[in-house]
């Protein structure tokens, strides 16, 4: 009886081994991710906005659960009683519109899901680069529009001048002087 040694394995299955192996990976890199559009950054920042809105929320029921204790153990006929109501009608009018937001971001979220998903799968159809850089820049110069400041603060400006202006002054400067 011949003996078996490891040489006569490595004859027979590797060549087997590489054929699964090489029909597995070409197999495996035809298929679209499912969860792809969970990378795309537009969908990443409207998560991050209903965190800020949650947050804000639980914040304000805090607020909310002192000013009831101060209502409370305020004595009545007094203007304590009255500054303390009404806070605490401020704080549920409040929570009333953050709860409108968090519904707001919880729809955009969804949607912003399903159209990030065919956006892929369309780009992965077409082999194109995805997310789209063109629209995620446009997006958050958008953002950086709708949430800059929009008084003119002359003290701002004049520090932001003066530290522009300071950045430049050190640019034209050789370094090592």
């Amino acid at each position: 009886m011949p003996m078996f040694h490891v040489e006569h394995m490595k004859n027979r299955f590797f060549p087997a081994f590489l054929a699964i192996f090489a029909f597995a990976t070409l197999v495996s890199c035809t298929k679209a991710d499912p969860e792809a559009y969970r990378n795309d950054p537009i969908l990443q920042d409207y998560i991050v906005q209903q965190g800020l809105v949650n947050s804000q929320i639980d914040s304000t029921n805090k607020q909310m659960e002192t000013a009831k204790k101060d209502m409370s153990t305020s004595v009545p006929q007094s203007g304590q009683f009255a500054i303390h109501r009404k806070k605490k009608n401020e704080l549920e009018a409040r929570v009333a519109k953050l709860a409108q937001q968090q519904q707001f971001w919880k729809l955009k979220i969804e949607s912003r899901a399903l159209e990030a998903q065919s956006e892929y799968l369309q780009a992965y159809k077409d082999k194109k680069e995805w997310p789209n850089k063109q629209k995620t820049e446009s997006y958050f110069a958008e953002k950086r529009l709708r949430v800059a400041k929009m008084q003119w603060d002359q003290k701002d400006r004049i520090e932001e001048y003066k530290k522009s202006n300071q950045k430049a002054k050190s640019k034209d400067q050789p370094s090592g002087q």
